[in-house]
């Protein structure tokens, strides 16, 4: 009798385990790992796009255009940039 219950749970721990591999290989993800998933694309998009502002900055340096910053150190252009926003 102990032995049934034994095997029992063994076959159980089988069907189970089984079924999180076949989950895993179809791609069928846990809602706990997706989410960790969507995070760190968020993250990765993030710094997409922090390096390609960088290499936009490094891009218009290197053509002797003036970069951003330096616009609006001119009073008169930060000005003129308020007032077309509507501030």
């Amino acid at each position: 009798m102990r032995l049934k219950g034994v095997v029992l749970v063994l076959v159980l721990l089988l069907i189970a385990g089984t079924g999180s591999v076949f989950a895993f290989t179809v791609g069928v993800t846990p809602p706990v790992l997706e989410s960790k998933n969507q995070a760190v694309d968020a993250i990765i998009a993030d710094i997409n796009f922090e390096l390609n502002e960088l290499a936009g900055d490094f891009e218009r340096q290197l053509r002797g255009e003036t970069d951003g910053l330096a616009r609006f150190s001119n009073p008169k252009l930060l000005a003129r940039g308020f007032a077309n926003a509507g501030a």
